[in-house]
Formats: C-alpha cells, sequence, structure tokens
C-alpha cells in the first residue's frame, strides 16, 4: 500500500459510501494490476473507479454498485 493512501479518492470516497463506511475507511486500490481471489467469509464490496471487467460468482458486475459475496465465491478483476 502506498503510504500517500489511496490514488482516486473520489472513487475510495464513493466506494465506502456504497457500503456504509465513512470516507476514509481504508480499501482495496488496483492500478493496472488484476485480482483473482476467493471469499473466506461473507462480505458486501462496492465496485468504483476505472471501468475494467470485474466477476463475481460468474456474475458480471457493474460500476458504482454493491454486491454480496457469499463465502467461496470466485472474485476476479481484470486490468482495466
Amino acid at each position: 500500500m502506498p503510504p500517500g493512501g489511496a490514488f482516486d479518492q473520489e472513487s475510495l470516497s464513493l466506494a465506502n459510501a456504497l457500503v456504509g463506511n465513512p470516507p476514509s475507511v481504508p480499501a482495496l486500490e488496483l492500478g493496472m494490476g488484476a485480482l483473482e481471489a476467493v471469499a473466506t467469509f461473507e462480505i458486501v464490496v462496492a465496485v468504483t473507479g476505472a471501468l475494467s471487467e470485474v466477476v463475481i460468482a460468474d456474475k458480471s458486475c457493474k460500476t458504482n454498485k454493491t454486491y454480496q459475496v457469499a463465502e467461496g465465491d470466485q472474485v476476479s478483476i481484470r486490468s482495466p
């Protein structure tokens, strides 16, 4: 994590608002990388920021929305 915090502060604030957190709560931010993960517990996530392909449990996700992720769900984020 960079010491300066999130690069896209606007998207961080929006993501936190969508899930009911204060604006400055840390979040996962990807630049030009990709992510493949499996949820180890149920969680609500927000997808914000640059357009990229986000897939949760084999379902395509839209930007600026929240999604329920169940334990065991596969989460994939491709580079924008």
